[in-house]
């Protein structure tokens, strides 16, 4: 299956349900709904550090700013389309795994972002111009690799 990707600049929506991922020295993964304090880190510290919001794009966070997440200010939106999409995927639950590419050698892939395709089998993301992305399609018996 063929994806075509192309920007479109839209207001991006607005942000809820923050996610931290943690990646731990000690190779411990965690997904937090909570902001981790600093101070949580002294024994085991993070060798990467992401957070997210629905609305917003992933980022990748030094231990100080783990707190105090940015404010948005993602000025694009990608677009990613399925070439070839049917009913017969619709029904297979596809769906969209996204992230900066960054963020897919540091996350497993179950933590990484995922987003339902509408109808016409597209996605619209919160993207950050120039930052490159990965992006698959994955569902019960199909995805793109």
């Amino acid at each position: 299956m063929l994806l075509w990707l192309y920007l479109l600049f839209h207001p991006p929506t607005p942000a809820a349900q923050p996610w931290w991922i943690v990646t731990h020295a000690d190779g411990a993964i965690e997904k937090l709904s909570v902001a981790p304090k600093p101070e949580s880190f002294t024994e085991n510290p993070p060798l990467a550090l992401w957070y997210g919001a629905p609305g917003a794009a992933p980022r990748r966070l030094s231990v100080s700013e783990a707190s105090a997440p940015p404010e948005r200010a993602d000025s694009g939106r990608l677009t990613v389309v399925a070439l070839g999409w049917n009913e017969e995927l619709a029904k297979a639950k596809v769906e969209l795994i996204a992230a900066p590419l960054a963020m897919w050698r540091e996350a497993p892939e179950e933590l990484l972002p995922h987003f339902q395709l509408g109808r016409d089998g597209r996605a619209r993301l919160a993207w950050r111009p120039g930052e490159a992305w990965r992006v698959r399609l994955v569902g019960q018996g199909v995805g793109s690799w």
